[in-house]
Formats: structure tokens, C-alpha cells, sequence
């Protein structure tokens, strides 16, 4: 699997931005191929906190997940970053949520992906160009030291 990953990454394929930021009340976005839905559907949740041992996995609600969604991404809506991908769903006749294994473990078991994922978006600024003021300041993207591109609008007031 190891080298499919790395097969794929070498085209020029677009690169979501993993952060694995996420808060209790975050509002999260997945898109995924299940069983019910072939063609693929959206479905929201908002996470309701952390479970596992080393609080690996990210418990949400209110949302759906079908059996076939398991790997589809958890967008963080709070943040515009991919914080983890959908594992399992409580009941798959309900809304009731689920859990995600969040990116930190991602990064874990792939460290090369961190260093990566930081350069195809120094490259590609795409994804970073279409996040919303909000987004942008809690994503802190100083910590992904990514450049910005464009003018900065400076405010100076004197008393």
C-alpha cells in the first residue's frame, strides 16, 4: 500500500491540507462512496470530543456515516484543514454520528507525508488561497510556514 501512496503522490494530483486541529462543537464536512450512496454523498457532523488510549480517534455525532465511508475526509469547517478520516458509524439506520482517526496518527504512521504535504503547499496554494479569513487565522498557518502571495493590507492608527 506503501507504494501505491507513493506512486500516487508523485503526479500532479491535488493534496488536501491535513491539520489536525479540532475542538468539542467543531462543525466537520465529509464526502464519501458508501454503500448506499455508489455515486457519493456529503453528510456533516460536529465533533464531540476524543476516545482511544492516546486520544487518537475523534468522536462526532449527528451525522451518518454508511458502511463504504470508512477513509472519506473529515473536513474541519472551523479550521478549512482536513483534521481525519471517518472510521466507523454507531448505527448505520441513524444520524447518531461516529468516529475518525485524526491526522496526528496519519502523520504517525507516515511521517514523510508532514514534510510532504508542506511543500506541495508551498507549491500549490490553492487550497490556502480559498480559506476564509477565519480559517486562516486558526489554522495558524505560520506554523505550516507557508508563504503568502499578494498584497497585505496594513492598518496604522495614530492618537
Amino acid at each position: 500500500m506503501r507504494d501505491k501512496c507513493e506512486e500516487i503522490a508523485k503526479t500532479d494530483n491535488p493534496c488536501v491540507l491535513l491539520y489536525g486541529a479540532v475542538e468539542p462543537r467543531d462543525f466537520l464536512y465529509s464526502f464519501g462512496y458508501s454503500d448506499t450512496e455508489p455515486e457519493g454523498a456529503s453528510t456533516s457532523f460536529e465533533s464531540e470530543g476524543w476516545a482511544g488510549g492516546q486520544l487518537e480517534r475523534l468522536k462526532f455525532k449527528q451525522g451518518q456515516a454508511p458502511p463504504g465511508m470508512s477513509g472519506s475526509p473529515l473536513l474541519n469547517w472551523e479550521t478549512g484543514g482536513v483534521c481525519g478520516i471517518v472510521q466507523i458509524s454507531y448505527d448505520i439506520s441513524i444520524h447518531v454520528g461516529g468516529t475518525g482517526l485524526l491526522t496526528k496518527i496519519i502523520f504517525q504512521e507516515y511521517p514523510e507525508l508532514k514534510e510532504k504535504q508542506k511543500q506541495y503547499h508551498e507549491q500549490n496554494r490553492e487550497w490556502i488561497d480559498n480559506l476564509d479569513a477565519v480559517q486562516r487565522s486558526r489554522i495558524a498557518l505560520d506554523r505550516l510556514t507557508l508563504r503568502s502571495e499578494g498584497p497585505v493590507e496594513v492598518f496604522i492608527c495614530y492618537d
